[in-house]
């Protein structure tokens, strides 16, 4: 099974290539101005480094935001015109979770958290949703929303989370995510 990876909810793009679930590739692009020409130039290249073509795509899973709400229509668009063209299955991931799901097998709780602008952050609580023992999803603790990172850090504070994403850097500086 091929599976095709897209990321355009952030100003730097990306895409990755999995064969029978060992990855085969990954590669990044431009600025979110950018993602409308480099999204399509860019799987082509990981296709062809691999030698693959489009149509042998099985799967699609494409990163539905919160985000660059253009990036997230260049992603979207592209993606469904895969569905269209190639029947491709399309699976989907919020940004959050996205962030948090690597980070759960260590951590109890993770706080993903993604510079919205204009002193707010997308941001939401997780923790490891498990089946028979493993790690297979992240469950809400604190659900997705935009809000000022104090906020959102008083909300997280009861589940003593691992902080991640551009938000925590941003708001590092200001002393929000201090103790």
């Amino acid at each position: 099974m091929v599976v095709l990876a897209v990321d355009t909810s952030h100003p730097l793009g990306s895409v990755a290539l999995a064969l029978d679930g060992e990855k085969r590739g990954e590669a990044r692009f431009g600025d979110e101005a950018s993602h409308l020409v480099e999204l399509p130039r860019t799987v082509d290249r990981l296709l062809r480094e691999n030698g693959m073509e489009a149509s042998g795509i099985d799967r699609v899973a494409l990163v539905i935001g919160p985000g660059s709400f253009t990036g997230l229509r260049v992603g979207l668009s592209y993606v469904k015109g895969l569905y269209a063209g190639l029947k491709a299955d399309v699976v989907t991931i919020g940004t959050l979770e996205l962030l948090a799901l690597p980070l759960l097998g260590e951590n109890k709780t993770v706080c993903a958290m993604v510079d919205a602008s204009k002193g707010e952050v997308y941001g939401a609580v997780y923790e490891g949703a498990s089946s028979d023992g493993k790690q297979s999803a992240a469950r809400a603790l604190v659900a997705p929303q935009v809000l000022s990172p104090e906020k959102l850090l008083q909300a997280a504070r009861p589940y003593s989370p691992l902080y991640a994403g551009s938000g925590t850097v941003r708001y590092r500086e200001g002393g929000c995510l201090r103790r």
